[in-house]
């Protein structure tokens, strides 16, 4: 049976969730945007009219195969774990999965 009150949250819910993958995009075109005009200008650093700029960097390593072959092991262990009972749950993560049907 339909629940007006609900339909409604969630429909909210969905155009809140849609909104929101727009603005991360928008978001992620105009960081880029940034970034360009801060290195064709060889910026690092910029005090605006109402803000600061700096430009951070953080490294991305790329791993042996070996480090990665331990860490495909320990999530093999970690699984093994949760099915033998080893592991214990500290806690539950909540949250709604909506689909939509029309």
């Amino acid at each position: 049976m339909a629940n007006a009150q609900l339909d409604a949250i969630i429909r909210a819910y969905l155009q809140a969730h849609e909104a929101k993958d727009e603005a991360t995009k928008k978001y992620n075109q105009l960081r880029d945007e940034l970034m360009e005009v801060l290195d064709a200008e060889g910026i690092q650093r910029y005090t605006g009219a109402f803000a600061k700029l700096t430009v951070c960097q953080r490294k991305v390593y790329g791993f042996p195969a070996e480090v990665i072959l331990a860490k495909e092991l320990a999530k093999a262990q970690e699984q093994a774990a949760i099915k033998t009972g080893a592991a214990s749950v500290v806690g539950v993560t909540r949250y709604p999965k909506v689909t939509v049907t029309e």
